[in-house]
């Protein structure tokens, strides 16, 4: 299967047509994308690249970040980067390769998560809890106020977080402080939609349900797994290119007069608070 930015006109009208055409939406633009050396974040990159964007991928290990790297040649234009979100130093460092290295940065991307326990949001110990809030919610609220000046001076630009439909329906046996940490992002969403229309940049987030990852794997293994599938419309769980698309259309100029808002792409599971 051969997929192409923009089918080549050279190639004959039968052959054309057998093409995958992706579309060209974020031409010239430059995206940095959290946690995209793996699964629903190394998805977003690739898409991202494949419609024409520069892109900065990161992860905690140099090694994850260079065979990334390798895996998505060919797509387009990628560069990465070691960086855990919760260091300061390292987040700086990203934007920086971003900013000097590429020009700007015109879309940041928010996808990074943990889930250490798979408890009820009140078995949760003190040490998870605070581990989940710092990385789920505070590296991705800090990452997000460092960008904003480079969004603004180039008079325009799209935040994305990744948060998760158990943020609208808390999975409340098996991972409910992780549920309350999406919920958090879901709300900071609308408000720092609020404060940054006047700049011309859009907030928005994106609300995976279970998506076959190896983020996913505890619980798609764990007793509950046929419960929660039952609750999706579709019966099956989504994969990460399912994210990435939607994620694409959020970052891309056809999403101009759309902010505050968080999509779930869950299969028909439940999806409202």
């Amino acid at each position: 299967m051969i997929i192409f930015s923009r089918a080549p006109k050279c190639l004959p009208l039968c052959i054309r047509h057998m093409c995958i055409v992706m579309p060209n939406r974020l031409a010239d633009k430059i995206a940095v994308v959290t946690g995209s050396t793996a699964g629903i974040g190394f998805a977003i990159a690739k898409r991202f690249a494949q419609e024409g964007a520069k892109v900065v991928i990161c992860g905690r290990k140099q090694d994850n970040v260079t065979k990334a790297l390798k895996a998505i040649k060919g797509a387009g234009y990628v560069i990465g980067t070691a960086c855990h979100v919760g260091k300061d130093s390292q987040r700086i460092r990203m934007l920086e390769m971003a900013t000097y290295g590429l020009g700007g940065i015109d879309i940041l991307v928010l996808n990074v998560g943990v889930n250490p326990t798979l408890l009820g949001v009140l078995d949760t110990t003190e040490r998870a809890w605070d581990k989940i809030f710092d990385i789920n919610v505070n590296s991705s609220y800090r990452l997000a106020k460092e960008c904003i000046p480079f969004m603004q001076k180039r008079g325009k630009g799209k935040i994305i977080f990744n948060s998760a439909a158990s943020g609208f329906q808390p999975q409340g046996e098996v991972s409910g402080a992780f549920s309350v940490s999406k919920t958090a992002l879901i709300t900071l969403t609308k408000a720092a939609a609020l404060q940054l229309g006047k700049d011309n940049i859009t907030v928005n987030g994106v609300a995976p349900g279970i998506i076959l990852t190896k983020f996913t794997e505890k619980l798609r293994n764990s007793r509950v797994a046929p419960i929660l599938l039952d609750y999706i419309a579709m019966k099956r769980f989504g994969v990460p290119s399912e994210v990435a698309s939607v994620v694409a259309f959020l970052a891309s100029d056809d999403a101009d007069y759309i902010t505050g808002e968080t999509i779930c792409v869950s299969g028909g599971s439940i999806s409202r608070m």
